[in-house]
């Protein structure tokens, strides 16, 4: 004997755990036995309930037609293949779905009766929660509202005086369970605290606040971490798994410098291994002695670049605090080692030329990323070729688009508006998707918005920001915080591609960008990061890899260079054989998966291998080269000597050119003229004022070469 039931069910949008409201039914069977049948039906009914609310909690951002259920009871046995059951299945995991199963062959009881009058809509305990829950996502609890559970006994009449003295109002009912949702307008504490007191009241508890827990990592502050996983955050649940075996990628932070010893960053700074530590030496000659994890480029000028000021080790922490170490935040990449380059000092100001001392750096030492949340000078042509310089050896600059809280099409802020291809400024948003009220904005001149409010990361030990004792963490708030989260996308993107060049990195995330409304009309892409599709694109993208090569490595001018690529479509077909190779003028140099080819300007010399995937489209990759000219060192002897005339004088050289070059050394004479202030004649240093010539007199006739002051 069995009946089936027609049910048309209006779903709603609900919170996790709220009851969907159906009618009553009986079933009336063949023989007139309506009781069994009625029994079948509350067992249906709350099965239904439970797989509309599992369905609900895995998609809470969808909106969903009316259901139309057929609900078929028997009389003995529930069907195995629910009804409900396949559209679940196209809305959730199967794991979830698994789990699902397991929960419903579990006793399922008889839903209790409303005994108390629903008196409310809902409009503070539900409307205005989610509102204060999407601005302050670390409330632990629903403001307006508590769950209570009343007595058997207790009377519609006293429980009706027992709310209006409390100013309090019945909103929902939970059938389950029987406990009541009460919207509390005079406060959740002191309403829980009345109810509690009452003998009407078996159970009073606060609506606590519930998260994802979808992270998992054993970091303790995770869940303090909006920016990865809340509903406007980056998605790192998507784009971590799908990056769990990316590559290395040496990320620089041009900034306030590191905190080296904060323990969520000393396993994750980049190391010079051509340098040897503490021994004096220029081991690497590139200029810098003993630069292992970076360099200081303020005045202090040295191999230390300390933090001071604290901004520095925050976003290098949001980029990449290390992950799974039990201690405070992960940071959005675990494949990133960090380059810390200090050009601002312990008040937050930097000039220009070490910001162009600092990129340069980061560009030679192999760095292909640079976070720089910093800015507002005026446009400077230095700058704006150093990035360009940058750009033409594969750098991507990523930038914060400045937190003036104006537009920057109109008023730019520089360098984030300038207009190069390997340059993504980035807006701040706020955790419920609004652009932050002092970020700055622009449809041409600022391309992404990223959480920026409210952002939890690591603090120096050296930094006034460090209030208890280390390690520090502390929430700040900015485009420049905005701005290490796309870093840190960018990251994962190259890790599990290294093959993208800039442009492709910053093309895949303006495609994969999560569009909205409020900020459709704000910055170019039209809306905000969505780091897991970003990733997830990434990785289906072929990929160009050069063997045997470092990025900005020295050759001698005149010298051949020989490189090899390999290249993988995005089906993981071989398609080396289709390689092209082309200079920065866009000349074909030859085809295949080897080049060779004469270094014969002075220069960075850019080479770009080209591939096209299966689907049609362009993959590149670019090397870029030192040219440096050959020159002889003197190594003994070097400088002015003085001598007497048929005086022997010994020296040493190297010659960085061939070893079969020769050349005739000519000595030259020289003539000293010296002058000097006396107290009599007084010279004084040139300043603001008109400078002051000071005279040489001499009668040698030549060419000066030199001159010591």
């Amino acid at each position: 004997m069995a009946v089936q039931l027609e049910v048309d069910i209006p779903v709603e949008r609900r919170d996790v755990g709220d009851s969907l409201q159906l009618p009553v039914l009986l079933a009336q069977t063949v023989d007139g036995d309506d009781s069994i049948a009625n029994l079948r039906y509350n067992q249906i009914l709350a099965k239904l309930k439970l797989q509309v609310q599992v369905h609900e909690m895995t998609s809470l951002k969808r909106n969903f037609p009316r259901l139309t259920a057929t609900l078929l009871a028997c009389l003995f046995v529930f069907p195995a293949n629910f009804s409900n059951q396949a559209f679940a299945e196209e809305q959730i995991k199967s794991s979830a779905l698994e789990n699902n199963e397991t929960e419903l062959n579990r006793p399922i009881p008889i839903p209790f009766t409303n005994e108390f009058s629903v008196t409310a809509n809902g409009e503070f305990a539900k409307d205005k929660a989610a509102e204060m829950l999407e601005r302050y996502p670390k409330l632990k609890a629903n403001p307006y509202a508590i769950l209570v559970e009343f007595q058997p006994d207790a009377d519609d009449k006293e429980v009706q005086e027992l709310l209006a003295d409390t100013n309090s109002q019945i909103v929902d009912f939970y059938p389950t369970v029987n406990w009541y949702l009460i919207e509390t307008l005079s406060g959740n504490r002191n309403t829980k605290n009345s109810f509690e007191s009452s003998p009407l009241v078996k159970h009073a508890a606060y609506d606590s606040t519930l998260r994802l827990t979808s992270l998992n990592t054993n970091d303790p502050l995770i869940n303090d971490l909006w920016g990865l996983d809340g509903n406007h955050g980056i998605d790192a649940e998507v784009a971590w798994p799908l990056s769990s075996n990316a590559s290395e990628v040496i990320v620089a932070v041009i900034d306030s410098g590191i905190d080296p010893l904060h323990p969520d960053l000393s396993g994750v700074l980049w190391n010079n291994d051509d340098e040897i530590p503490n021994n004096g030496i220029d081991d690497d000659a590139n200029g810098y002695i003993d630069d292992t994890y970076g360099w200081d480029f303020t005045g202090e000028y040295d191999n230390i670049p300390q933090d001071g000021h604290g901004h520095g080790t925050h976003v290098a922490g949001t980029i990449a605090a290390t992950r799974n170490n039990n201690e405070g935040i992960a940071g959005v990449a675990n494949n990133v080692k960090i380059m810390g380059l200090r050009f601002l000092d312990k008040s937050g100001n930097g000039i220009t030329s070490w910001a162009i001392n600092a990129l340069e750096y980061a560009v030679a030492n192999g760095a292909v990323i640079s976070n720089n949340s910093w800015g507002g000078g005026p446009y400077e042509t230095p700058l704006y070729n150093a990035i360009a310089a940058a750009g033409n050896a594969g750098h991507l600059f990523v930038a914060a688009a400045g937190n003036s809280g104006e537009n920057s099409d109109t008023y730019p802020m520089y360098p984030a508006a300038y207009n190069l291809p390997n340059i993504l400024s980035v807006a701040a948003i706020a955790s419920n998707g609004n652009l932050a009220g002092f970020s700055n904005y622009g449809m041409n001149s600022v391309d992404i918005a990223a959480p920026g409010v409210d952002i939890l990361s690591t603090m120096s030990s050296e930094s006034d920001a460090c209030v208890s004792s280390p390690p520090c963490y502390t929430s700040w708030n900015g485009t420049s915080m905005a701005a290490p989260h796309v870093t840190g996308v960018a990251a994962l993107m190259l890790g599990v591609n290294n093959g993208l060049t800039p442009s492709e990195i910053i093309q895949i995330i303006e495609e994969t960008t999560r569009s909205t409304a409020t900020l459709s009309n704000k910055v170019k892409f039209g809306g905000e990061l969505d780091g897991g599709a970003a990733v997830a694109t990434a990785s289906q993208s072929g990929s160009i890899t050069f063997v045997n090569y470092t990025p900005g490595q020295s050759v001698l001018q005149g010298s051949t260079i020989n490189l090899t690529a390999t290249a993988t479509g995005s089906d993981d077909n071989d398609i080396s054989q289709t390689l092209e190779w082309k200079d920065s003028n866009g000349t074909s140099l030859g085809l295949g998966p080897t080049i060779s080819f004469l270094a014969t300007n002075v220069g960075t010399l850019t080479i770009t291998a080209e591939a096209t995937d299966a689907d049609g489209s362009l993959i590149q990759r670019n090397a870029y080269f030192e040219v440096e000219a050959p020159s002889l060192h003197f190594t003994n002897q070097d400088g002015f000597i003085l001598g007497n005339a048929a005086t022997q004088i010994t020296t040493e050289w190297n010659w960085s050119g061939p070893q079969n070059e020769t050349e005739a050394l000519k000595t030259i004479s020289t003539e000293k003229l010296q002058v000097e202030s006396t107290t009599l004649l007084e010279y004084a240093l040139p300043d603001s004022r008109t400078p002051v010539d000071i005279v040489i007199p001499s009668n040698t006739q030549g060419t000066i070469r030199d001159v010591i002051v």
